[in-house]
């Protein structure tokens, strides 16, 4: 009658690491997956601002939304505004500041941003920045009395090689309100 062998101690003990061999390289693919489908390039802003009212045509003002990061350069693809109330049907325009983040307050009045930023350029489609120097500025222009409440600035980009060509969107979040008479 024949017996069955039980098989050779090392069998067992491949089949284990193989195992353990296999879920490391899933979790670690895992990880790789969402660091890269998840970048993270601007971080959370999270200021708040209020600025007094003013008449509609003196309500303007330019404000800082990304700060400094030690990240390598970026192509944005969009920036758009998310607003929490916008009774004063006001506009945003998106622009790129070269200068020193310390001197560029956070809520200045409008064309102020100019005098610390050199360039102010526009932030379309394809304008390149680098975190380590420039900042991305927002001119809230109320058209009407009411109340701007930004409450965040979606910014969609490409990065470069050394970040393995990711592609995001992050929101930066604020509340900066401005209120026109």
């Amino acid at each position: 009658m024949p017996t069955l062998e039980s098989a050779a101690p090392g069998t067992l003990q491949r089949q284990v690491v193989v195992g353990l061999v296999l879920v490391a390289v899933i979790v670690a693919l895992g990880f790789g997956v969402r660091w890269w489908t998840h970048p993270s390039v601007f971080g959370d802003g999270g200021f708040d601002f209020r600025a007094l009212p003013q008449p509609v045509a003196h309500s303007a003002r330019d404000l800082q939304v990304t700060f400094s990061a030690d990240e390598q350069p970026v192509t944005l693809e969009g920036v758009e505004p998310v607003w929490a109330d916008n009774t004063a049907r006001a506009t945003v325009a998106f622009s790129v500041c070269r200068g020193d983040s310390h001197r560029l307050a956070i809520g200045a009045p409008a064309g102020d941003a100019e005098i610390v930023c050199d360039p102010l350029r526009p932030a379309v489609e394809g304008t390149r920045i680098d975190p380590r120097q420039e900042y991305v500025v927002a001119t809230i222009t109320p058209t009407a009395a009411g109340v701007a409440r930004l409450v965040g600035v979606r910014l969609t980009y490409a990065t470069g090689a050394s970040r393995l060509f990711q592609r995001g969107t992050e929101v930066v979040h604020l509340d900066a309100t401005v209120v026109a008479r």
